[in-house]
């Protein structure tokens, strides 16, 4: 697996517009990447969200970092400052028993 994390800093009062587009309109092209797992997003607070995307190949991960840096400067007055980006390959990965 492979994932890309992305660390945004945008004015706080823009934070819940961007979270609805997110969902509405970004959330839908990850998910026709071939490879998507998931897509999450951290409000680490004072308008920095950091998004955390995983891919089951690296070429995934990349296309992912593409699409989101276009679909980004398409939301205007809204749009966040990327501050931040890093992928790489997931090394340790573990989760909650299915019992």
């Amino acid at each position: 697996m492979f994932t890309s994390l992305r660390h945004y800093e945008t004015i706080p009062s823009s934070v819940p517009e961007i979270l609805r587009r997110v969902n509405k309109e970004f959330v839908p092209l990850l998910k026709q990447i071939n490879g998507f797992v998931s897509y999450d997003i951290v409000d680490v607070g004072k308008g920095r969200l950091i998004a955390v995307t995983v891919f089951q190949t690296e070429m995934g991960a990349l296309k992912s970092d593409k699409v989101a840096a276009r679909w980004v400067n398409s939301l205007g007055d809204l749009t966040p400052r990327l501050s931040a980006s890093v992928s790489g390959v997931v090394v340790v990965h573990s989760e909650r028993d299915q019992t």
